[in-house]
């Protein structure tokens, strides 16, 4: 068994720690996003753009990558892809697209385009831009979502 990496495992939880206080810090910055509050700040803004957005995610990348390296050691491409499919993208289509998504659609439609129905009159809508699956040129059509909210893939 290879030795701990807490390294690693510190730069994880920078990582999640950074990605969580930026979320928590979106309500009050002056761009669009889900939910905003009334009151905002553009010195709050600066800061996070400045302090996280440049490297948050290349570590995400950085992280995942070393995450990777580590799990094709101890085993063979076809069981680290069916790993990364049970660990993502069942839980994706599964409680993402039928418990996240939707509830994040639905305060995302009532905050920013006025809706003012309920949340099961909206449900309807959110399921109608679905489509099944296929190949293409744009790869948002293999992983099709009716919503992608902050879930889905943004390209």
């Amino acid at each position: 068994m290879p030795e701990r990496r807490y390294d690693v495992d510190w730069l994880r939880i920078i990582a999640m720690l950074s990605v969580f206080f930026f979320h928590c810090t979106r309500f009050f910055d002056p761009e669009g996003w889900h939910l905003k509050n009334t009151e905002q700040s553009e010195i709050l803004f600066v800061l996070m753009r400045g302090l996280i957005w440049p490297w948050v995610m290349e570590l995400f990348f950085l992280l995942s990558g070393v995450g990777t390296w580590y799990a094709l050691k101890s085993r063979s491409a076809g069981a680290y892809v069916w790993a990364r499919v049970k660990r993502l993208l069942i839980p994706l289509y599964t409680l993402g697209l039928f418990v996240l998504l939707p509830i994040q659609f639905y305060f995302e439609q009532f905050t920013n385009s006025g809706y003012s129905g309920s949340f099961w009159e909206l449900i309807p809508h959110y399921f109608k831009n679905f489509n099944s699956p296929s190949i293409t040129q744009s790869p948002h059509t293999l992983l099709p979502m009716p919503f992608a909210g902050h879930l889905g893939l943004h390209i």
